[in-house]
């Protein structure tokens, strides 16, 4: 939960900046998907709009291909 708090303290903008300004690893890639779908729309569910359409689809894609179907029905919620 640190790293989730500790992300919250940045701005919307430079999150998103972020995850767009490099190729993200594997492991990013499922951090970002778990911030972005569990800590973040409860924090700032307004803010979930501002994604870009390219990230959310990033982000929905790599849950999407997780095993778990948890994963990918919550980014499917958030990610619409």
């Amino acid at each position: 939960m640190a790293p989730e708090y500790l992300l919250l303290e940045l701005e919307t903008p430079d999150l998103i900046a972020a995850t767009q300004e490099a190729d993200l690893t594997q492991p990013q890639l499922e951090g970002a998907a778990r911030f972005f779908v569990m800590a973040f729309p409860q924090v700032r569910p307004n803010d979930i709009k501002t994604l870009p359409a390219d990230m959310k689809k990033k982000l929905l894609d790599h849950s999407l291909r997780s095993t778990d179907k948890e994963k990918g029905t919550l980014a499917k919620s958030v990610f619409k």
